[in-house]
């Protein structure tokens, strides 16, 4: 009697015989695609998440130096409030920095793209 492990291995044998050779190629690349594109995910997880803190931190920093704007008349802000703001806004910008140099780090991703190749069997008619 033969084992199940061998009858599901046959019908997965015998239904990928049966896909065209296109279609095949377009599932092969994809699956490489999704490989790739999960271990790049993965490597730049920890980017990723200091990134994510990054852009709290700076929602915050924005927030707050919104307020302070608020507080400010048409003489401009007090000494405290001044010194508050300036301090915010050079927070805010060394975070954008560090930001902007872990998205240029990270952010891109590679995919391998079907290019096909000169010399191949061409099928001719004479």
């Amino acid at each position: 009697m033969d084992k199940p492990e061998s009858n599901v291995k046959i019908k997965v044998i015998s239904i990928w015989d049966k896909i065209p050779g296109f279609i095949k190629l377009v599932l092969i690349y994809a699956l490489l695609n999704l490989v790739l594109y999960v271990g790049q995910e993965l490597y730049h997880l920890p980017s990723t998440n200091k990134m994510n803190q990054l852009n709290s931190e700076m929602e915050v920093l924005d927030s707050d130096i919104n307020r302070i704007e608020s507080r400010a008349n048409s003489g401009g802000l007090s000494e405290p409030y001044y010194s508050q703001y300036k301090t915010k806004i050079d927070d805010y910008n060394k975070k954008a920095d560090e930001y902007n140099k872990l998205a240029k780090d990270s952010g891109s991703r590679w995919w391998l793209l079907p290019i096909p190749m000169p010399g191949g069997k061409a099928k001719t008619n004479l």
